[in-house]
C-alpha cells in the first residue's frame, strides 16, 4: 500500500483545480463579450486608467493563464493584480469600487492559490509533477 503524501485530499484538490480552470475560461469569455460588444473608443483613456487597465483585466487574466501550468504563481499573480486594481482604483478616486463584480472574476485566481498552496504534489504550486 503507497502512502499519499499529507496534503488536501485528492478529490478535494481535484475539484479546487478544475473549478478554477472551467472558472477562468468562463470569466475570460464574459470579459471577451464585454470588451468586443462594447465597441467603445480608446482614444481618450487617461494614464490612470490605463493603469487599473493593467491590473484588470490584464494582469488578472494573465495570472490565471500562468496559474494552469503553476497554481501557486499564477494565482498569486491574480490575487496582487485584483489588489492593485483595488488600490489604485482608491488612490485614483479616493474609493474602493463597488460591488462584487471584480472579485467574482478574478474568483478563479483564489481557487487556483487554494490549490496551490494544498498540493502535496510540487512545492513552486505546478499542476504537473516534474515540470519547471
Amino acid at each position: 500500500m503507497a502512502l499519499r503524501p499529507a496534503g488536501a485530499p485528492a478529490p478535494v484538490l481535484l475539484a479546487l483545480r478544475w473549478t478554477a480552470r472551467a472558472g477562468s475560461i468562463l470569466m475570460t469569455g464574459v470579459l471577451l463579450l464585454f470588451a468586443l460588444g462594447e465597441g467603445s473608443s480608446h482614444s481618450s483613456v487617461s494614464a490612470p486608467e490605463l493603469l487599473l487597465f493593467a491590473f484588470f483585466p490584464i494582469g488578472v487574466f494573465l495570472g490565471m493563464a500562468v496559474a494552469w501550468w503553476w497554481e501557486r504563481l499564477g494565482g498569486s499573480i491574480t490575487v496582487a493584480a485584483l489588489a492593485g486594481f483595488y488600490l489604485m482604483h482608491h488612490l485614483a478616486s479616493s474609493r474602493f469600487p463597488s460591488g462584487l463584480a471584480f472579485v467574482l472574476i478574478a474568483a478563479p485566481g483564489f481557487f487556483f492559490l487554494a490549490a496551490g498552496l494544498l498540493s502535496p504534489r510540487d512545492p513552486r504550486g505546478s499542476a504537473f509533477p516534474g515540470r519547471p
